[in-house]
């Protein structure tokens, strides 16, 4: 069984950290304990590291799991979608995986974080990067990406060597179901330990409770337990 530590035995922080020649910014969330514990990285969605994934990094604290959420966007958070949109289009995919990879080396050998158990998870923009973070991080023991971009070509899936589940939503315009028969198919293809999960009905972003125009309580309540027993199974 999981661990389900209270609010009140999470520590949680924003930070700022060196890395592979990067400073970077970030949130650290981790149970208050001196046993070391899974490492997980938590990449944010378009928006930037805004309340909302600082929320989600504490919940995975809860779950027994030391969480850095990176920050790709220097401290910048979005007020619209049009600047969301701008800021995510500026943000080149070498740039973000450079980060990631650092974020990585940075988390790994810390004392309390288990000995090589480091996965990877994020949401919309996060999820394209945690989905290219498993294809040039060979290191990495799980990802979990929701609603992420899926490379066209798909060459870069043949490098993932982690167990891999992609979460999705049936009517996600932009992540769409094509999209994710394409990256099933490239997981079939190339002999990935990997899993679609689509959920009929699901909009984009389905899994955030700050915004009720797409948020699911039904579809974001089962995906939580799914990724979290995922990345226990594969982390622990």
């Amino acid at each position: 069984m999981s661990p389900n530590y209270p609010e009140s035995e999470v520590e949680a922080k924003d930070m700022k950290f060196k890395s592979e020649g990067l400073e970077l910014g970030g949130y650290l969330a981790h149970p208050k304990t001196s046993q070391a514990l899974s490492g997980l990285l938590l990449i944010h969605e378009w928006w930037g590291l805004n309340d909302h994934i600082k929320d989600v990094a504490r919940r995975y604290a809860r779950e027994g799991f030391v969480t850095l959420a990176v920050d790709l966007y220097g401290g910048r958070v979005a007020k619209d979608a049009d600047q969301a949109s701008r800021w995510m289009g500026e943000l080149k995919p070498e740039a973000g995986i450079r980060s990631i990879r650092a974020a990585f080396s940075y988390l790994h050998p810390q004392s309390y974080v288990k000995s090589g158990r480091v996965g990877i998870t994020g949401f919309c923009m996060g999820g394209s990067f945690a989905l290219l973070g498993a294809c040039h991080i060979p290191e990495l023991k799980a990802a979990a990406p929701f609603y992420g971009d899926i490379p066209d070509p798909d060459d870069p899936i043949k490098s993932i060597r982690c167990p891999l589940l992609f979460i999705g939503g049936e009517k996600d315009a932009w992540i769409t179901v094509d999209k994710m028969n394409r990256l099933k198919s490239a997981i079939q293809k190339y002999g990935i330990a990997g899993e679609v999960h689509v959920y009929p009905g699901a909009q984009h972003a389905f899994f955030n409770n700050t915004r009720p125009e797409v948020y699911s309580v039904d579809a974001a309540a089962d995906a939580w337990g799914r990724v979290t027993g995922f990345l226990h199974q594969h982390l622990d």
